[in-house]
Formats: structure tokens, sequence, C-alpha cells
């Protein structure tokens, strides 16, 4: 994508070729872990909140993630997978953690030279990758199971984009 992450000199021209550098950058950089974590921000964790069916749930996870309902193989791997705590995933009590908001950083070309600059980045970067705390509201066994189950959708072939 042209990113050159700490690097001092900006790309005006980039390559259009692909490589194998770019589905690894969105399988293993921070927007994919984002976009899976059960977070008090995520829609999966609105969708798994909802008192409903387990079989509904399956239905809808795959609606979200694939635009089409699971095969009668896919729902029993993830009945399996899901069911242990379905019942008891959700925890009444805790209050809904918001997102952080990270301030616009200070770092500017008249002051990255500075090593402040540097520690100040390197906190940011910190922040950026931790992601939101996952949700208190659903089981912690049941959550990164849940977790897994959205990972596993992401990474079939037929997956396309989050919106």
């Amino acid at each position: 994508y042209g990113w050159r992450q700490q690097r001092q000199d900006p790309l005006t021209l980039r390559e259009e070729a692909l490589t194998p550098l770019l589905p690894m950058t969105l399988a293993h950089g921070s927007a994919a872990a984002r976009a899976i974590d059960l977070s008090d921000d995520s829609a999966y964790t609105q969708l798994a909140l909802e008192q409903q069916p387990l079989d509904q749930f399956i239905e809808r996870l795959y609606l979200r993630i694939l635009s089409r309902p699971p095969t009668s193989d896919e729902r029993s791997a993830l009945s399996e997978l899901l069911a242990p705590g379905y019942a008891d995933r959700v925890i009444a009590g805790p209050e809904v953690v918001r997102p952080r908001r990270l301030p616009r950083s200070g770092v500017t070309w008249t002051n990255h030279f500075d090593p402040k600059s540097d520690d100040e980045l390197m906190a940011r970067e910190r922040q950026v990758l931790a992601g939101d705390p996952p949700s208190a509201r659903l089981a912690a066994d049941w959550r990164a199971r849940a977790e897994d189950a959205v990972w596993a959708l992401a990474n079939l072939p037929e997956f396309v984009f989050v919106p």
C-alpha cells in the first residue's frame, strides 16, 4: 500500500503490482485483529448479546460475514464450537467500555528527529496494537471461541470485506 511505517522518506509513486505483502498485511495487521475482536464496540458483540437460539446466531453470523446461510456441515461445526456455554454467555452488570479515541499525534516533520517523538510514536503504536478491551458482558471462554469462529469465517476464500 505504499506505507513505509516509520521511515522518513515518503513515496510519491507507488507500485501497482500485487505482492504477497498486501494479503499478509490484511491477514496479520492490526486492522484484521480489530475487526474480529468482540469488544463493546463490535457489531459481533451486539449480535452475541441478543436473545436468540444458537442456530439463529450462527445463521446471522454467516449472513453478516459471507452474505449467505451456512451449509448443514458448517452449521454443525459452528454449533459444536459455540454450544458449550451459549446459554450462559451473557454476563449481566458490567458497564459498556467505549472504544478509546486516540488524540492526534503531535509529531510533525518539524519535530520528528526529537527522541521524544520516537517515544510518543512507539507508545501510540502499542495503544493501537492493543486495541479495545474485550467485552466483559460476554463470558471470556465463550467470547474467545466466538472470536475464533469469526476469524475462521473471515479467512475463508470466499470472504471479501468487512464493512
